[in-house]
């Protein structure tokens, strides 16, 4: 566990801290990784923050257990949000508080009220003071003395490149694909690299991809690798066996025996005997051909067969490749809120947007709905 705010305090008004009370953090391995001693009053001011998150913390755990009814009531469920991101805790009592990496309070910020993120915002600010002293001191307006580096006499200084050759000379940064909230697992970010090649051939040669006419090719929005990353998530990104071995092989689930349409064939594919079939770069590009196709026709014909049709967007194109029409516990088609929440999960990376899964509704549960 840490508690640090109040040595930062200390050191910034210049006044030494001496108690009993110490507040520390360890990883998940059990080793402590920072350590903090309050005096007393700060340490009833800690405890005080803690117990109003506790607090926090009942009443959205209250909120996911009634949701979570009303989906299985509904014949729904969510795939749950991954603890990944957690890197250190903080155990006060029979309680266990999860911080991320970034020194966030580990939650599911959907169930969270307004005015209960006050709470929230002060434990974290407490858990930054331990574990990031530094940045708390120079909040506080305390300037650490800049270390001087000690250079020989004898050594003659190195020629400095101009600007230009520094800039030609450095290497250009990774690019790397958003890590969305709640699918932080490893798993989640394999297909990066993939997805970065297609999407920039993609962009480049949208006519190939689409295979449309020139005019058409120029209607069609850029692809965004994020969205494509989004739509894996949403097709292969649940916790159950099948989700995990599509996501290996299928994982934007173009490849499937039952959804077989003749039409697959134009985008590489041959009719499957089983799920599965192929490998994980054969079925993303078809998926991706069909993708970009289904937004000039529900079909996924190649878009030159409609050649005065435009392109009509990728969340018209989400819709027609999942195409399913029964309604949600919203209201809403499922088509329809399948293909929000890939495109809210693709602009919104540090938003959860979770994956619903369909459940077998229990005969009690069909009775109930039919007033039996």
């Amino acid at each position: 566990m840490r508690k640090v705010l109040a040595l930062a305090l200390a050191c910034a008004f210049g006044r030494a801290v001496w108690a009993d009370v110490r507040l520390e953090v360890y990883n998940l391995s059990g080793d402590r990784a920072a350590a903090c001693i309050l005096t007393d009053g700060a340490w009833a001011d800690v405890q005080r923050a803690f117990e109003a998150v506790i607090e926090v913390r009942h009443q959205v755990q209250r909120r996911i257990d009634a949701y979570n009814q009303y989906a299985a009531a509904m014949g729904f469920e969510e795939v749950p949000m991954s603890s990944a991101p957690i890197k250190t805790q903080i155990k006060i009592g029979d309680e266990v508080f999860y911080f991320e990496e970034d020194g966030s309070l580990w939650f599911d910020p959907r169930f969270i009220l307004p005015e209960e993120l006050a709470a929230k915002d002060l434990v974290e600010r407490y858990y930054k003071a331990i574990c990031m002293q530094e940045k708390v001191l120079a909040a506080l307006g305390v300037e650490k003395e800049p270390e001087v580096e000690q250079v020989k006499e004898e050594e003659a200084p190195k020629p400095v490149a101009s600007p230009q050759a520094q800039v030609a000379d450095a290497p250009k940064p990774k690019r790397r694909l958003p890590v969305f909230r709640g699918f932080e697992d490893a798993r989640y970010q394999q297909y990066d690299e993939l997805i970065l090649k297609y999407t920039d051939d993609f962009n480049n040669n949208r006519a190939a991809w689409a295979d449309a006419t020139p005019g058409q090719a120029a209607s069609i929005h850029d692809l965004r690798p994020a969205l494509v990353k989004s739509h894996m998530i949403e097709e292969s990104g649940g916790s159950g066996p099948k989700s995990k071995k599509a996501w290996q092989v299928d994982p934007l689930q173009v490849n499937v025996p039952g959804d077989w349409d003749s039409i697959k064939q134009q985008v590489g594919l041959k009719k499957p005997s089983r799920r599965n079939e192929g490998t994980a770069a054969q079925n993303v590009k078809a998926a991706i051909k069909y993708l970009v196709r289904k937004g000039f026709g529900t079909s996924g014909a190649p878009a030159k067969t409609r050649p005065g049709k435009r392109f009509d967007g990728w969340y018209t194109a989400l819709r027609r490749y999942n195409g399913r029409n029964s309604r949600t516990e919203s209201g809403k088609r499922y088509k329809d809120a399948y293909a929000e929440r890939i495109i809210k999960r693709a602009e919104s990376p540090h938003a959860f947007v979770p994956i619903a899964n369909d459940v077998k509704k229990s005969r009690t549960t069909r009775s109930r709905k039919a007033g039996k």
